[in-house]
């Protein structure tokens, strides 16, 4: 025979008094006020608690899901397979809603996981390469390139409590913008040991593995994860090419030097950035140095690239909200001063606020280029002579002092 608990449609649930809620003095949780035991904890919540009953429930955990279907029948819902199933949160059975957010809290966790993931190493659309690795969050702004920084926009949407980023970085008059504060992540330095073909690895996609802020033991610690994985090709971008260059010629002092598979690059987006960051990577003891003008801010003269000390250029012009205009004649002018000393350039995209004049001199009325491509990177669409994307040589040998190093 079956009861009434049993029967009852969830219809007439709703028509069931309700009862104010209490809270227990014991536990915290609510019950139902007239209930002669907390339907949370299983005890009595008004008497102090008796030694005796604490080892009976702590003994067998049976006693206290009776309990629970008891307050479950007793408020008048129906049973729906293995739980009582409560429509109402505030006083009804504590046993589905404890399920349910178990069941919410799990896949929050995985949610959560997955993000950590992507955030970490995944495969990249960045033209030049093939996976990003990212063992640092955070950043700080350090010269003009880095105003419209597509990474402060990533990082902004994994920034919620909880995610990857939160803290670092946060909401202002212009769009997201770093905190300054940095994150240092552990985990991803077992992340290249699971990888199983060789590619080519953009270390630190989503900030700068020179940051100020990164301990020199850390860097040491990347650098030798590095070093026992020669299957693949770790590209290290940096705006901080002087402490690129100190740490690596500490490293190399020390007998702990990049491998071959370990390429250098710093960013150069003006002539100012070009003729201060140059230099010192020249000095940067690597297999393959590398730079990447990108976003082109304005015409740049790459000195020293005759002299077999750059072996590869990226070039492009910016993409994403508010991205500052790029003559396409500045791209051509790169590619020009590439094939003449005779190094590989990587022509990556013209930008989205691309724009051409009709003469060399630029004299002439500026023409804003219309890309079907929203970043200017569909190859197709370019001029004949801009259809180029090179890669440096491979090389084998190691790095070694500034004056051994030059090959062409």
């Amino acid at each position: 025979m079956k009861r009434a608990a049993d029967t009852m449609k969830r219809a007439d649930i709703k028509q069931l008094p309700r009862v104010k809620p209490v809270k227990c003095e014991r536990c915290g949780h609510r019950y139902e006020e007239g209930w002669e035991r907390c339907y949370w904890c299983g005890l009595d919540p008004r008497l102090e608690t008796q030694p005796a009953e604490r080892r009976a429930v702590e003994r067998s955990g049976h006693e206290e899901r009776m309990v629970q279907r008891e307050g479950a029948e007793r408020y008048g819902l129906e049973r729906n397979g293995e739980a009582a199933m409560a429509w109402d949160f505030e006083g009804g059975a504590a046993a589905d809603y404890a399920r349910r957010r178990a069941v919410q809290s799990a896949w929050a966790a995985r949610a959560l996981r997955k993000e950590e993931k992507k955030v970490s190493t995944s495969a990249s659309k960045i033209q030049w390469t093939d996976r990003t690795w990212n063992p640092v969050r955070g950043c700080s702004m350090v010269s003009p390139g880095c105003t419209n920084c597509y990474a402060m926009r990533v990082a902004w949407r994994f920034s919620g409590p909880g995610q990857p980023y939160e803290g670092l970085v946060r909401r202002s008059e212009n769009g997201p913008i770093w905190t300054g504060k940095i994150r240092l992540v552990e985990e991803a330095l077992s992340e290249p040991a699971r990888w199983r073909k060789p590619e080519r690895v953009f270390v630190n996609s989503m900030s700068d593995l020179f940051h100020e802020d990164v301990t020199q033991v850390f860097l040491t610690r990347v650098f030798k994860v590095m070093r026992e994985a020669p299957q693949y090709t770790f590209q290290i971008l940096t705006k901080r090419a002087a402490r690129m260059a100190v740490i690596l010629s500490t490293l190399h002092a020390n007998g702990r030097e990049p491998g071959s598979n370990v390429w250098c690059g710093v960013s150069v987006e003006n002539q100012e950035q070009a003729a201060a960051r140059i230099p010192l990577l020249v000095e940067t003891p690597a297999a393959v140095r590398f730079l990447s003008v990108e976003p082109m801010l304005e015409p740049i003269q790459l000195h020293l690239l005759a002299d077999s000390a750059i072996h590869w250029v990226i070039v492009g012009g910016e993409s994403g909200p508010n991205a500052r205009p790029c003559n396409v004649s500045w791209i051509r002018d790169i590619v020009k001063q590439c094939k003449y000393a005779g190094v590989p350039v990587f022509v990556k995209q013209l930008g989205a606020s691309c724009y051409s004049t009709h003469r060399e001199d630029q004299q002439s009325k500026p023409i804003l280029v219309d890309l079907h491509d929203f970043k200017g990177g569909d190859i197709s669409e370019w001029p004949e002579d801009l259809r180029i994307r090179e890669f440096p040589r491979a090389t084998t040998e190691q790095p070694m002092d500034t004056a051994s190093r030059r090959h062409g």
